[in-house]
C-alpha cells in the first residue's frame, strides 16, 4: 500500500552483517485509537482544513466510506467524518490535482474498475467524486507527474487486469482517458521514481502471486517502456522507495505478505535493481513507511505486520542494511502504516490502520495512533512464570532510557488493574533522568491465590505519552 502526498522466481535470502555502530534508539506510545469506518484498509495525511495540522484519510473496505480525522495539533484527532465512496475502497492518495492549493483525495475501489477522484473545498468537505475507468480491481494509486507538464498524473495497480492504468492530468483536477501498461500478475501497489537518472519519472509495482516487482522505465510522455522484473520476496503487498545506502540511486524496499520479512533491492541507477537482501519482520508485514525516526540523519523503516499484530521498526545503519528495532504491539491485523509529525515536535509519528479481514477475526473499525516519545522502555510487557501461592519470583527489571535531548523529571511509579496486589516494584531512579542515562525499575510477582493474576505498571513522568503502561501477568497454583 502506498501513497504519495504532493509530490510507491528464485529470491536469494542473506542474512545481514551485525552493525558494529550502537544505533541512536527509538521509542512510540500509544496516545489515540480514533474510530473510523469498518474494516479501514489504508490512510494518507495531510492538511485537509487547512489549518496548518496535518489530519487523516482512512479508506473503509467494509463499509465503502473514506473517514476524514481532523487533526487537533497534539496528535489526537476529532471523530471522524465519513464521506461515501464505492465498493471494496483500498488504496487512497492526496495532492492538489487543480492548481487551487488545495489537498484533493484520489480513491482505488478494488471491488470495481473505478477510481474516484474527490476535488478538495479547502475547509475539510469535498466535492462528489468523479469516476475514472482503470483496469479491474485498482488497488494503490501514486500521484506524480508522468509527462512532464508539470500537472498532477495518476497512476493505480490493477490487481485481476496484471496492469497499470494511467491517467493524464487536464490540470483543472480532470483526467485523460486511462492508457494501460502490462506488468506481472497482482501487481498490488505502484510507486514513482527516477530509477535510471535521467530526469523522467519510472514506476515500480509489487507483484503479489509472483514474490516480484515490475520496473517501467518512463519514455517522458506518459507513456512506458516494456515492464522488466526483479524477484523480491512471497507475496508482495507493498513496495516503497528510497536511497538507503547514499549513492544518489533510488533503493526498493517490498513488505512480502506471504512470509516473515521484507527485501531490500539495492538500486545500479541504471533501472536495473540487485538480488534482495531480507530482514526479518514477524509474519506477514503489509506496510512500510520510511522516515528517521531515531533522529540520526539515516533512513528507518516501520513495517506494519499483520498476522503478528505489531509494527516493527528497523533502524537504517546508511550503507543499505538494517537492524533491528523496537517492535511496538497494535490492535489486531494492522493493514497500512503511515509517517509524519502529529504534534508538532519535529518527530515522525506513526499511523496504524487496524482493519483484520473475516472470517480470521471480526471487523474491527479503528486506526492507532502512536507518538514518538523521549522515554524509552525495553519492555512492553512482563510475564512471569507459574508459581505456588505466596512465593515471590526472582525479580525482572525494566530499563528506563532517556533518548530526548532535554532532562525528564520522573514523577513515579504505581501499580494498577486487577490484581495490583500480586506484584511488588522498586526503582533505582531519582526525581531525573537526564538526556541520555538510563535507569531501572524491577518487579516481582506474588501470586496471592490460583489462576491467572494481571497488573499495570504505570510509569510517571514530563515527558510525551505520560504515563507509560507495561501489563504484567503470571499464575499461582
Amino acid at each position: 500500500m502506498r501513497n504519495i502526498w504532493i509530490t510507491a522466481a528464485i529470491v536469494l535470502f542473506i542474512i545481514p552483517a551485525v552493525a558494529t555502530v550502537v544505533l541512536p534508539p527509538v521509542s512510540f506510545v500509544l496516545l489515540q485509537n480514533p474510530v473510523t469506518g469498518t474494516e479501514p484498509y489504508s490512510s494518507v495525511i495531510g492538511d485537509f482544513n487547512q489549518d496548518g495540522i496535518p489530519d487523516i484519510a482512512v479508506t473503509n473496505y467494509g463499509n465503502n466510506t473514506v473517514s476524514l480525522l481532523f487533526g487537533n495539533g497534539d496528535g489526537t484527532f476529532q471523530p471522524a467524518v465519513q464521506l461515501l465512496g464505492e465498493n471494496d475502497p483500498t488504496g487512497i492518495a492526496a495532492s492538489d490535482l487543480n492548481g487551487d492549493n488545495i489537498l484533493d483525495l484520489i480513491v482505488c475501489n478494488s471491488g470495481t474498475s473505478h477510481v474516484l477522484v474527490f476535488l478538495g473545498n479547502g475547509d475539510g468537505t469535498f466535492q462528489a467524486p468523479v469516476t475514472y475507468e482503470s483496469g479491474l480491481s485498482p488497488r494503490d494509486p501514486v500521484v506524480t507527474d508522468l509527462n512532464g507538464d508539470g500537472i498532477p498524473d495518476i497512476a493505480t495497480p490493477n490487481v485481476t487486469s496484471g496492469t497499470v492504468s494511467v491517467f493524464l492530468g487536464n490540470g483543472d483536477g480532470t483526467f485523460q482517458t486511462a492508457k494501460t501498461f502490462t506488468v506481472q500478475p497482482t501487481p498490488k501497489t505502484v510507486v514513482a521514481g527516477d530509477v535510471n537518472g535521467d530526469g523522467i519519472i519510472d514506476l515500480v509495482t509489487g507483484n503479489d502471486n509472483p514474490g516480484n516487482v515490475s520496473v517501467l522505465i518512463g519514455n517522458g510522455d506518459g507513456t512506458f517502456q516494456v515492464a522488466v522484473s526483479y524477484p523480491a520476496g512471497l507475496g508482495v503487498r507493498d513496495v516503497a522507495m528510497a536511497d538507503f545506502n547514499a549513492d544518489g540511486k533510488l533503493d526498493i524496499v517490498t513488505a512480502n505478505g506471504n512470509a516473515s520479512n521484507i527485501s531490500i533491492l539495492l538500486g545500479n541507477g541504471d533501472g536495473s535493481f540487485e538480488s534482495p537482501v531480507t530482514y526479518v519482520t514477524g509474519s506477514s508485514p503489509r506496510s512500510v513507511a520510511i522516515a528517521d525516526y531515531n533522529g540520526d540523519g539515516i533512513l528507518d523503516l516501520a513495517v506494519s505486520v499483520y498476522a503478528s499484530s505489531t509494527v516493527s521498526v528497523l533502524l537504517g545503519n546508511g550503507d543499505g542494511t538494517f537492524a533491528a528495532g523496537p517492535v511496538i504491539p497494535t490492535g489486531p491485523q494492522p493493514t497500512s502504516v503511515r509517517s509524519a509529525d502529529l504534534n508538532n515536535d519535529g518527530k515522525p509519528d506513526l499511523v496504524v490502520t487496524i482493519g483484520g479481514h473475516p472470517p480470521a477475526i471480526d471487523l474491527q473499525n479503528y486506526v492507532t495512533i502512536f507518538l514518538s516519545t523521549p522515554l524509552s522502555v525495553s519492555s512492553t510487557s512482563l510475564k512471569f512464570n507459574t508459581r505456588k501461592v505466596d512465593t515471590t519470583s526472582t525479580p525482572k527489571s525494566i530499563t528506563l532510557t532517556n533518548i530526548g535531548t532535554a532532562t525528564l523529571t520522573i514523577t513515579g511509579f504505581s501499580l494498577g488493574g486487577a490484581d495490583p496486589g500480586d506484584f511488588q516494584e522498586s526503582s533505582t531512579c531519582g526525581s531525573t533522568l537526564a538526556a541520555g542515562a538510563s535507569c531501572a525499575v524491577t518487579v516481582s510477582f506474588t501470586p496471592l491465590i490460583t489462576g491467572l493474576r494481571t497488573a499495570t505498571l504505570l510509569l510517571t513522568d514530563s515527558g510525551l505519552g505520560s504515563p507509560q503502561m507495561v501489563p504484567l501477568s503470571g499464575s499461582g497454583k
